[in-house]
């Protein structure tokens, strides 16, 4: 009987099939093999090691699930949390070594990330980047996905110089390889993005555009859409309103953007520009879809985002003006969001100095300055 029981390097390669598919966002090819495994998983010689990487893996495979817009996450409600997946494999911990230790780092990072945690993110990555020279050398996409999720989390903070090493190590690995174009677009865009913080504008927009143009030739609709929104951001730092607000509505236009979980974002941005641009019935109208939209999707940070432009634009009590804008910024701030904290802090100070309103102008300046030494300070809190 033992002799007709699966070997485990069998089921072991079929998991490494089944990262693949993960890495690529293959949804359904990535469900049917992984219902595959776990049917093949009683029948497979005893390997504790490879039940360890399975439960890695089934962590990775929910992390991509819950991705996904809300319509299609209904499906995975009676499925574990994230959660008591990750209680699971941390029980297993003590056996947790080598490769394992690796992608339990990775995906613990990733995880953090998605909770909005990201200097834990960091620093869980930064565990993994111990064990990264385990992984086999012609693994290069593997290695291309750690570097940009590292680039994504730096980036979060506003480490930028950081962010730009592992992005550029990322795109010369993900373009020589067809079919991760999808990631060769994201890290030509991550580089972009971090040249607009650094102020690089006709960098970040030539990054934008190239990948806005590979996005078009690959007929990749969430990646045109996701273009369309940095390009308006690149415009709208520029206090370009105009242009912004053109690229905001290309972008959401694409009905797989706005169905992404950059849909809200772009709501956002494009409310914002409306309201400068003085089209304020319209971007009233908008705010109200984008606060319903955010809460709907349980998207605290936006909330709060919205709720500081609601403050500025259509409450008039100066008392629930202040009330609605600290209790924003205070959850900006627990969740130590200090780039956008400052960014919109310095909007607010902007808009209280048009109505020369003096006090406030110095009051929210005073709180730019306290977000640029939060900014500065952040790297202290890496291990």
């Amino acid at each position: 009987m033992k002799n007709q029981m699966l070997p485990s390097s069998e089921v072991g390669n079929k998991i490494n099939e089944w990262y693949g598919y993960i890495r690529t966002f293959s949804i359904p090819d990535a469900e049917v093999l992984k219902n595959e495994i776990k049917e093949q998983l009683d029948q497979m010689e005893e390997d504790q090691d490879l039940l360890l990487y399975y439960s890695l893996m089934e962590f990775r495979h929910r992390l991509m699930l819950e991705s996904l817009e809300p319509l299609e996450n209904m499906r995975i409600e009676q499925q574990p949390s994230l959660s008591d997946l990750l209680s699971d494999i941390e029980r297993k911990q003590v056996r947790i070594k080598g490769v394992l230790d690796y992608y339990y780092n990775f995906f613990r990072g990733q995880y953090e990330f998605y909770q909005k945690n990201y200097i834990e993110a960091i620093n869980c990555y930064k565990l993994a980047e111990l064990k990264l020279n385990i992984i086999p050398q012609d693994e290069k996409i593997e290695r291309a996905e750690f570097h940009y999720k590292v680039a994504a989390a730096y980036y979060r903070i506003k480490q930028n110089m950081f962010s730009l090493h592992h992005a550029e190590i990322a795109l010369n690995m993900f373009k020589k390889n067809e079919d991760y174009i999808t990631k060769t677009i994201s890290s030509e865009m991550m580089l972009g993005a971090n040249k607009l913080d650094l102020l690089r504008y006709e960098e970040a927009e030539e990054h934008y555009k190239n990948a806005l143009i590979s996005a078009e030739i690959a007929d990749d609709r969430l990646s045109i859409g996701l273009a369309c929104y940095n390009i308006g951001l690149s415009y709208a730092a520029q206090n370009k309103n105009q242009m912004a607000e053109e690229y905001f509505r290309k972008a959401l236009a694409i009905r797989e953007h706005y169905a992404s979980d950059k849909g809200v974002k772009t709501t956002f941005e494009l409310a914002f520009v409306l309201f400068k641009n003085e089209k304020t019935v319209e971007a009233q109208n908008l705010l109200d879809k984008g606060l319903k939209q955010a809460d709907k999707e349980g998207e605290e940070e936006y909330l709060a985002k919205f709720n500081i432009i609601r403050a500025m634009y259509c409450v008039n009590d100066s008392s629930e003006k202040k009330q609605l804008l600290d209790n924003s910024f205070q959850y900006l701030e627990e969740k130590k969001l200090w780039v956008d904290v400052e960014e919109l802090i310095q909007e607010v100070a902007d808009y209280y100095r048009i109505f020369e309103d003096h006090k406030n102008t110095i009051l929210y300046l005073d709180k730019v300055i306290h977000a640029k030494n939060k900014i500065l300070r952040v790297s202290e809190e890496l291990e």
